[in-house]
């Protein structure tokens, strides 16, 4: 059995000209940060030293500046245990250092200048670290020495796909003409949270109506002989009924506390979507309705973000829903921009089968993520999934998955 022991390594952080250097390795088709293992008796600085004088040439001198971060490399299964410091420092030489080869690699690998916008779409290992050096680079690296860890996998246990909720807090409350993708987008700066490439932004609908304003007070609401009679088979106020009618396109049911509708959106659901829940108002009782068009707010809400990180990103405005045939509500999907709706697998299973899957992707999202906002008081209307797989849909669309009218009860 090989002996157990921790690696100590340096990796340097060299940007010089809005560039940053970089190692590329020809074999694997991925970039990675100059650095080595610490030898027995050197110093930190001596480390980076004498690696950047091997990968860079002996004439290359380096200036250490600051310890940016401290990763724990941990995979258990290949008997790898290195902790590295990242380093940033600088070094007297720019265009003389491009395309030289490490001899180590027999040529494979190269020194190269990388602009410093193309990173998120560059393969860079270690691959969670370059969101956070981006964001540390537009700080001016003023931030304290941070932690980082990658663990393998335990032996024993079967690798799978991991998926990861995050919760984005201290999104403010959201007023009518907010621009709802800047609030994120300053939150997670605020919590330094960073964004990866193909995260799914998942957003309660609450806070879009709001932005976009779609109130209606009570006290502006003159109920019709129609809501009058619904009200009192409902039990529901007069008012409320009346803009669930104006809202919806049919009524479908009605039983005390319960109107199930079919909004005009092509939605079957309770009450056509109207809450009144978290809808604080000092001028009274308002109404909340659905965004007008789901589709068209999540569109806008990506591109804003988009245009902020420069990297692939999902929004999906989530709702509670529920069905006939089962009590409680879950979260489910009302609107979506750059994931498909509806992904088809036409894969064999076990036994060689063909299949024919059409999986509600948006929906089982937004049911997760509505775990991790809560329901009543938890001031978590934004989570960020992570690790889901899909295929980018610019043309994404929330009818794609909707059935109306008589087919939609079958």
């Amino acid at each position: 059995m090989s002996e157990k022991k921790i690696n100590p390594r340096v990796r340097l952080v060299i940007i010089k000209k809005g560039k940053i250097l970089l190692s590329y390795t020809n074999d694997e088709k991925f970039y990675f940060y100059i650095g080595g293992k610490v030898e027995y008796g050197e110093t930190l600085i001596q480390a980076c030293q004498r690696e950047i004088e091997e990968e860079c040439g002996a004439n290359t001198k380096f200036t250490f500046q600051k310890i940016l971060y401290v990763r724990d490399y941990i995979k258990p299964e290949e008997n790898e245990h290195s902790l590295e410091l990242y380093i940033l420092g600088n070094i007297d030489k720019f265009e003389e250092i491009e395309g030289v080869k490490d001899k180590e690699f027999n040529g494979n690998h190269w020194q190269t200048w990388v602009d410093l916008d193309k990173l998120p779409k560059l393969d860079i290992r270690p691959k969670n670290l370059t969101n956070q050096l981006i964001a540390d680079y537009q700080n001016s690296f003023s931030g304290k020495t941070k932690y980082l860890e990658e663990m393998g996998t335990p032996k024993g246990i079967e690798k799978r796909r991991l998926v990861c909720f995050f919760p984005i807090l201290g999104i403010p409350l959201i007023q009518k003409g907010d621009d709802l993708g800047l609030e994120i987008y300053k939150a997670t700066k605020r919590s330094e949270f960073f964004f990866q490439e193909n995260d799914i932004i998942v957003i309660a609908q609450k806070i879009v109506s709001k932005a976009e304003g779609r109130t209606i007070p009570f006290n502006s609401v003159v109920p019709s002989g129609e809501a009058q009679e619904l009200s009192q088979k409902s039990g529901k106020p007069a008012e409320l009924c009346q803009v669930i009618l104006e809202e919806a396109e049919k009524v479908i049911k009605v039983e005390p506390g319960i109107i199930v509708t079919e909004h005009h959106l092509g939605y079957i659901g309770s009450s056509a979507g109207v809450d009144r829940s978290n809808t604080g108002s000092s001028t009274g009782e308002i109404a909340l309705l659905l965004p007008a068009d789901p589709d068209k707010s999540a569109r806008r809400i990506r591109k804003k973000i988009k245009s902020l990180l420069n990297i692939n990103l999902a929004v999906i405005i989530s709702d509670s829903g529920g069905r006939a045939d089962r009590l409680g509500s879950r979260g489910e999907a009302i609107g979506v921009a750059g994931i498909p709706s509806l992904l088809v697998d036409d894969r064999k299973d076990l036994f060689g089968r063909p299949l024919h899957t059409e999986i509600a992707l948006i929906d089982s999202v937004a049911a997760t993520a509505s775990l991790v906002m809560g329901e009543s008081n938890e001031k978590c209307p934004v989570v960020v999934v992570r690790g889901v797989k899909y295929p980018v849909d610019e043309k994404a669309s929330i009818q794609t998955i909707l059935k109306r009218g008589d087919s939609a009860l079958q």
